[in-house]
């Protein structure tokens, strides 16, 4: 690699992981055990990543010997590629009754939230 390339990487290119999309992020939701995060796209559709990343930047670290310089390795690999669902329906499923609500002919109590 020559030194023109190595000028023109950005920290957020050393660091960061990018994958494209045929539509935009609309929303991101991470697993409760955080090793996966999923995006849901405006067009539907939905894609899976592993948070954990295969060449993390610490594997990538290198100290020169003569000046002592700290410098990251650009990937060598690609980041894994997503994994993506094709479009979910765009309807809401019915939403149930709220908890509060009572019917006022029965004269039952209010449902309880569990």
């Amino acid at each position: 690699m020559n030194q023109q390339t190595m000028q023109n990487l950005t920290l957020f290119d050393l660091l960061a992981r990018s994958w494209r999309r045929p539509s935009a992020i609309a929303d991101l939701c991470f697993s409760a055990d955080g090793l996966t995060v999923a995006f849901t796209s405006v067009d539907g559709t939905v894609a899976i990543a592993a948070v954990a990343d295969q060449e993390p930047p610490e594997s990538r670290i290198r100290v020169s010997g003569d000046l002592g310089q700290t410098t990251i390795r650009p990937r060598e690999k690609p980041p894994v590629p997503l994994i993506a669902s094709a479009a979910l329906a765009m309807a809401m499923p019915p939403s149930p009754p709220t908890c509060t609500q009572a019917s006022l002919s029965e004269r039952r109590p209010a449902k309880q939230c569990i």
